[in-house]
């Protein structure tokens, strides 16, 4: 731009032939500047004040406007600019019409399509040949992956900063000289210099007296390319002997010179208190076996004897606290701990695959326990928690949770209260399962066993009936025609029917269906379903919503009766709303059952005995209806299922994965 500034004031003072050039330079400008990729744009100048604005035509790659947009609003590009930049954009510009060459800024900028991006905006400013500025030209660079680089390079470097400024271990960095580049805050309080103090210097220059010809070697070592774990001695600031073991790195260059070296340094100065403390009690002990009795011999051995328990146990303890980490990772349950707020530590993912939450979610404490129990079962597990206070402080108790997904699921947890010497509560320390599947197979057992039971003694009872029934009716029609104007006749002739027809209902009710079973998809007969009856849900102001699981298994069952029993369902659930709704229809699995669930809004109370439910006493009960689809299920080797929730009533169609082999 300076030759180009030059080239304009030598122009200004020849003749007019060479405006001809100058005419030709311009457009040469002109088409160079619109080949750019980056945004370039001029702005005219006229008693030090803006005039005009060019805006060059890959300023829409860069703003998302056309030049024609910013040519007819000549305020588009400051209102482009977020509010909170503005001021940076008018300073440039200011020092721009002053005269002076401004430097380089960066900003942010509002595209067109809503997007912020990070752009440098360059000024350089034209002056004619008396040093008036005419104008000034502006290069903008869109240079939002930089700066997102940048923030991304800042994040990781806090990240590694707060890592080696907590760990517990010292670490340090040396040049190919060994001496010290970087010094973390542990390794300044394990030998009580300050960061200022050691930097700069030798490394030997901290080594104790008795180790500083060990470390010339090692800086040998290194040079040659050994890089083992090696134990030694530190003079502290204040005189004290700082012992540590080193697990060093060398780095080395193309040519396999030594560069530079990092260290992390275990202040074992306890451990090797200890030992030199064992140690002169060992020689003390031998001193006096040589002095006095057998007697101490024995208490030698003894002591021998501690020391190797006391390795043992420490061997122990490292391989307890390996299979402690390899259970808590292979382990069905999730551990926790939580405190008295309700706020809850997680020690891995498995909690988002229970609940739907993070472990993130609950360890920044975003989400607490309490917040996903069930508001009715919450009281229930505060009782629980109560009494395990009063005892011996553990507990295990059951309720359910809703998931992020809005499931209901049931837990048990296990839990261990510990308490400090003031016996006020720090933390609760325990595991959660999911008995979900358990809860509803022990449902489906009990009713399973109360419908086997009911059908059993109606089956009886029908039996039982049926003889004394046909006597009846037969002595009442006798009666009938010696007395044809007796009406009680007719009364006793119409309820023996009825009777009949029940124990009719009964028969048909316990008798075998005929299976026909292939593979079918249970999403697609559920869809289908649901258009075949949409006319009558419509009249009726039936929404059927379908939650369907995508990659649910095919199953081997008939798929026509598998259609009557979701038509009988759905049909069910309309009857249920007299004034319309959603009825929602869900599926999911486990490793060995498929499970249809209908759940739809009803005003009725909760029915007590559900099973009776499914049983076929009601009329209509052998073509249509609960009993029908109890019956099919049945005898599908599936089973239908009652549940009453908060204003809902749900029926659960639950299939095994295994009914091919069943059937076949």
């Amino acid at each position: 731009m300076d030759r180009l500034h030059q080239r304009h004031t030598q122009l200004e003072t020849d003749s007019k032939g060479v405006a001809a050039a100058l005419s030709e330079s311009e457009e040469r400008y002109r088409r160079i500047t619109e080949a750019i990729t980056d945004y370039i744009f001029t702005v005219k100048v006229a008693d030090g004040h803006p005039a005009e604005t060019h805006h060059g035509p890959t300023c829409e790659a860069v703003t998302g406007y056309t030049a024609e947009e910013f040519n007819a609003d000549p305020f588009l590009w400051i209102r482009m600019v977020p509010a909170e930049d503005q001021d940076i954009i008018r300073a440039q510009a200011s020092e721009a019409l002053s005269g002076h060459d401004p430097e380089p800024i960066e900003h942010r900028i509002i595209r067109k399509d809503g997007q912020i991006r990070w752009v440098s905006n360059s000024l350089v400013p034209t002056s004619d040949g008396q040093g008036n500025l005419v104008s000034y030209d502006g290069l903008l660079r869109d240079i939002t992956n930089r700066k997102i680089a940048e923030e991304t390079l800042r994040e990781s470097e806090e990240r590694y900063r707060h890592l080696v400024e907590t760990m517990n271990e010292g670490l340090a960095m040396a040049d190919q000289d060994y001496v010290f580049t970087f010094v973390n805050e542990r390794l300044c309080e394990m030998l009580g210099y300050s960061r200022e103090e050691m930097l700069g210097r030798h490394i030997v220059e901290f080594v104790h007296e008795d180790y500083k010809d060990f470390m010339q070697d090692q800086v040998a070592r290194r040079q040659r390319g050994e890089a083992r774990s090696y134990e030694i001695d530190w003079r502290a600031k204040d005189g004290q002997r700082v012992y540590t073991l080193i697990s060093p790195k060398g780095f080395y260059d193309a040519n396999g010179q030594l560069t530079g070296s990092l260290g992390v340094l275990t202040d074992i100065t306890d451990r090797k208190r200890a030992e030199e403390a064992l140690q002169t009690a060992h020689a003390e002990l031998e001193l006096r076996v040589q002095e006095r009795t057998a007697e101490l011999l024995q208490t030698n051995e003894q002591l021998k004897r501690e020391i190797e328990d006391r390795k043992r146990i420490e061997q122990e303890l490292r391989e307890s606290e390996t299979r402690y980490r390899l259970l808590i990772n292979n382990m069905p349950s999730i551990v926790y701990r939580r405190y008295k707020d309700w706020s809850v530590d997680f020690l891995d993912e498995k909690v988002r695959s229970l609940t739907g939450y993070s472990m993130e979610e609950f360890n920044s404490r975003k989400k607490k326990w309490s917040e996903v129990i069930i508001g009715s079962d919450l009281e229930t597990a505060k009782k629980a928690f109560i009494q395990a206070l009063k005892t011996n402080k553990s507990y295990v108790r059951e309720y359910r949770i809703e998931t992020k997904g809005g499931e209901i699921l049931w837990i048990q947890e296990r839990g261990q209260i510990v308490c400090d010497k003031d016996g006020e509560i720090e933390y609760v320390s325990g595991v959660f399962f999911d008995v979900t599947e358990r809860k509803q197979l022990q449902k489906a057992i009990v009713q399973r066993e109360k419908l086997n039971t009911l059908g059993a003694i109606a089956a009886e009872v029908a039996h039982e009936i049926r003889n004394p029934l046909v006597s009846l009716g037969g002595f009442a029609r006798r009666l009938q025609k010696k007395f044809p104007d007796m009406t009680e006749c007719d009364v006793i002739l119409q309820q023996s029917q009825r009777l009949e027809k029940i124990l009719s209902r009964i028969r048909n009710y316990l008798h075998p269906v005929e299976i026909h079973p292939q593979e079918c998809s249970v999403n697609s007969i559920i869809t289908d379903s649901v258009g075949l009856l949409s006319p009558e849900t419509e009249i009726r102001g039936l929404r059927c919503q379908l939650n369907l699981n995508p990659d649910l298994s095919d199953v081997y069952t008939d798929p026509d009766i598998l259609t009557q029993i979701f038509v009988n369902l759905i049909l069910n659930a309309a009857e249920a709303m007299d004034n319309g709704g959603v009825l929602s229809i869900r599926t999911f699995e486990s490793e060995q059952d498929l499970y249809i669930e209908f759940k739809n809004p009803s005003s009725e109370p909760a029915v007590k005995h559900p099973e009776l439910l499914f049983m076929p006493f009601a009329e209509g009960g052998e073509s249509i209806g609960l009993p029908l689809c109890y019956r099919l299920l049945r005898n599908m080797g599936g089973l239908l299922s009652y549940a009453s929730e908060i204003d809902h009533m749900v029926f659960t169609v639950s299939l095994p994965k295994s009914v091919r082999r069943d059937l076949q």
